[in-house]
């Protein structure tokens, strides 16, 4: 069998014990990088051989996982952080999956998608973006394609990016306000209301999600 897993987000208490077992139990585990999964798996006290699933590699990458599968190995499918296929290539190896007839089943775990529906009291409907695109004009298409649905957004972002993502909405929408959640689940963990301009500071630091509500909402 192929196991999607969903792995912690940060706090390496927030695994399940459905998810420890299949991790015990799995002949290998692919992982988008190794640092990550070895914290985790150290942490658990299991070790496993590892194979990559990559955004850069994928193909080759699901090539290797269905030629485990076929020579009978378990392979338990891992991320970085969250849940397997969303924001990462575990999306495309459950198209493969798919397409070829393979079995494979999903082991729930967390996900900073619903904590981040969760914790900012977003109520339906809502799309979620998860990353932009890098380049300034597809960004900018990209929301201007969905704010005027006046539905709740969920936007994944990291440092580097996340100062320009709320300038960006202070010029689109200033009239909406938006939540910045920051570390998730991790020592540092932050969330903070206001409008796009309430939200711009001068660096940031950490993982983000930018939660933008429908106009009305989030005061």
């Amino acid at each position: 069998m192929i196991y999607l897993v969903g792995t912690p987000l940060g706090n390496l208490e927030d695994i399940t014990l459905r998810a420890i077992r299949v991790l015990q139990e799995a002949d290998v585990i692919a992982c988008e990088s190794k640092e990550r999964a070895l914290k985790l798996l150290s942490h658990l006290q299991i070790k496993k051989p590892l194979i990559y699933l990559r955004e850069a590699s994928r193909a080759s990458d699901v090539k290797r996982i269905i030629e485990l599968h076929q020579l009978g190995k378990t392979v338990a499918v891992t991320t970085d952080a969250g849940m397997p296929g969303i924001s990462d290539p575990g999306a495309y190896l459950v198209r493969e999956l798919s397409t070829q007839g393979i079995p494979f089943t999903v082991v729930p775990g967390p996900s900073a998608l619903c904590m981040s529906i969760t914790i900012s009291g977003l109520e339906e409907p809502w799309v979620f973006l998860g990353f932009l695109p890098l380049k300034e004009g597809k960004r900018r298409r990209e929301l201007e394609k969905f704010l005027p649905l006046n539905v709740g957004l969920v936007i994944y972002e990291g440092p580097h990016r996340v100062g320009k993502l709320l300038s960006l909405l202070n010029e689109l929408c200033p009239q909406r306000k938006a939540a910045l959640l920051r570390e998730l689940t991790k020592l540092h963990e932050e969330v903070q209301v206001g409008y796009p301009h309430e939200l711009i500071k001068d660096s940031y630091k950490g993982e983000f999600v930018v939660v933008v509500y429908p106009s009305q909402e989030g005061t």
